[in-house]
């Protein structure tokens, strides 16, 4: 899987797909608005990340789940 993050001013969110592109899907949309850092824990299987307007880190599981 990829993941990345989307700044647009009207839609922020962190993003995943295949690596082909394939499945493209958002994960994260509520509660973000400047997501700037972004991590993974493959062996815990987390995604980190920080959001630079909210002074915030959070994580949550591959498809956006058990968000803290």
């Amino acid at each position: 899987l990829m993941f990345w993050t989307n700044w647009n001013e009207q839609r922020p969110s962190i993003m995943r797909s295949t690596l082909a592109g394939k499945t493209m899907r958002i994960i994260i949309s509520s509660d973000i608005l400047t997501p700037n850092g972004l991590t993974i824990d493959h062996k815990a299987e987390k995604l980190y990340f920080s959001d630079g307007s909210l002074g915030k880190i959070e994580r949550c599981d591959y498809d956006g789940s058990s968000r803290y």
